[in-house]
């Protein structure tokens, strides 16, 4: 949710080549985001194969909801384990990343 609600209109591809996983994988997870209306998927315009991702305003309230409790606990976190600690945390994030990937992500969250 968290990178659909940045990029809206994101392809499943995309996605899949974001997150890592298998087609099968984010199937499933986006099949459920769809029934409990919180995402639709759009045939591509350039693409009739292509879907396209996007969160309904009741998946962007729900992704705001759960990005905003995140954001207090982590700052929380942070708060109590200092800066250096931080900034380790992070650069051990970003190592965890595939290399492929890494400026993209590195680039979205930039963004936000």
């Amino acid at each position: 949710m968290y990178f659909i609600a940045r990029r809206p209109g994101l392809s499943v591809g995309e996605l899949i080549r974001l997150l890592n996983v298998t087609k099968q994988s984010l199937s499933r997870v986006l099949g459920d985001l769809v029934s409990r209306e919180l995402a639709t998927l759009a045939v591509g315009t350039k693409d009739r194969r292509e879907r396209r991702i996007t969160l309904t305003d009741a998946g962007l309230r729900l992704e705001h909801e759960l990005f905003e409790l995140l954001r207090q606990r982590m700052a929380g976190a942070y708060a109590a384990a200092g800066q250096d600690a931080v900034t380790g945390f992070w650069k051990v994030l970003a190592e965890l990343l595939p290399e492929t990937r890494k400026p993209e992500i590195l680039r979205m969250q930039a963004e936000t």
